[in-house]
């Protein structure tokens, strides 16, 4: 039997408020082929307890490029709280479960909009 596929009502996309919010890393998905060449999505789980976001995933895309200039060396360097040096070799896998804030932004028009991660900033206890 082939992959079985169930329809469903909704899009899968979650839209809240823009906005900075306490999460976790939570892991990360493989994007081949994408529009620039390999990419990943970065999953964010929302744990801020005072919003109504809590538990929610959202995600993230970046190249897999790990330099100065790129998305990704932003989020690895919020994510360890330190910058990664040249020729160092990062696990996302060790990251999993690190804390952070997230900055939310809302993408699309009309109905179909939908909230994406558009900053991962280090986190800190004073909130």
């Amino acid at each position: 039997m082939g992959k079985i596929l169930t329809a469903t009502e909704t899009t899968g996309r979650f839209l809240i408020k823009e906005g900075t919010y306490m999460a976790e890393f939570s892991g990360y998905r493989e994007l081949p082929n994408a529009k620039f060449g390999d990419a990943i999505i970065l999953d964010f789980k929302i744990t801020d307890d005072a919003s109504n976001a809590y538990g929610i995933v959202l995600g993230m895309i970046c190249s897999e490029k790990l330099s100065p200039n790129a998305k990704l060396f932003n989020v690895v360097t919020a994510l360890q709280g330190d910058t990664p040096k040249p020729g160092e070799e990062i696990d996302l896998d060790t990251l999993k479960e690190k804390m952070c804030k997230v900055v939310i932004k809302t993408k699309g028009d009309g109905a179909n909009k939908f909230s994406v991660v558009a900053e991962v900033l280090p986190f800190s206890k004073e909130g």
